[in-house]
């Protein structure tokens, strides 16, 4: 993999023995050591980490007050939060952990959090069938945590929300996409998806209908049941314009 963890617990031994386990199944991870939560952020700000092993009962900060923090960057780290106690599950599963582990926990347990971590580490994943372009495909999140290929063709638009990407789909669903709207731009057709304002990036073949409210303002009502509308940022109406021939 080659990426940098932070592992973060105030016990001393598990510590150590996460960081041997990791080393044994992933020997090319850079491993970094915090046994506190404040020890933790700083660590972090001084070099972002990709993946986070955070214990969630460690004394002052706990793992979730280090969860929410190390949340608010961009891009957010890949989470597995660890922990004897069973019942703080769901507070791990609600900050979008990829994992959780319950301990004591051994080799292959982690194994089967690495596989989450590593898809997790590359939401976008391009699928070319016959060498056709139009076969992009994304890695998205539902809401219960599972991760599924998505087709290009399906996206109606993206959306970035409260530090956060969704992804609005033909069939009505609502998945989540854990890169930025600049990287999913990045990795879609350019001759189908726009963006067309800073929290909005559409398919074009999806929009239904323009508005034009003036020179440098207008909405876009897109295909959907809802006949949603996204509106266009004025910084980008004039690419908007290009793009369709107006």
């Amino acid at each position: 993999m080659g990426v940098r963890v932070l592992i973060v617990d105030d016990e001393p031994l598990a510590r150590e023995e996460l960081l041997e386990l990791l080393a044994e199944l992933d020997p090319s991870l850079e491993c970094q050591l915090a046994a506190d939560g404040k020890a933790a952020l700083a660590r972090d700000r001084e070099q972002p980490h990709a993946v986070v092993f955070l214990d969630i009962g460690m004394p002052g900060h706990d793992g979730v007050w280090v969860a929410e923090r190390l949340m608010l960057r961009q891009p957010p780290p890949v989470l597995v939060f660890t922990t004897a106690h069973r019942e703080h599950a769901l507070r791990g599963f609600e900050l979008n952990a990829v994992d959780y582990l319950l301990k004591p926990f051994g080799p292959a347990r982690l194994a089967q959090a690495l596989e989450k971590v590593k898809k997790a580490l590359s939401p976008v994943a391009v699928q070319p069938a016959a060498g056709n372009a139009g076969d992009n495909r994304l890695w998205a999140e539902q809401g219960n945590g599972n991760r599924i290929l998505v087709d290009a063709d399906r996206l109606l638009w993206a959306e970035a929300r409260d530090k956060r990407v969704f992804l609005h789909t033909t069939g009505g669903e609502l998945l989540r996409a854990r890169v930025t709207l600049s990287q999913l731009e990045a990795h879609l057709p350019a001759d189908r998806f726009l963006r067309v304002h800073r929290a909005y990036l559409v398919n074009l073949d999806r929009v239904r209908e323009i508005i034009p409210w003036d020179s440098h303002s207008m909405t876009l009502v897109m295909d959907d049941a809802a006949a949603s509308e996204i509106p266009v940022g004025r910084n980008y109406a004039a690419r908007l314009k290009g793009f369709v021939g107006w």
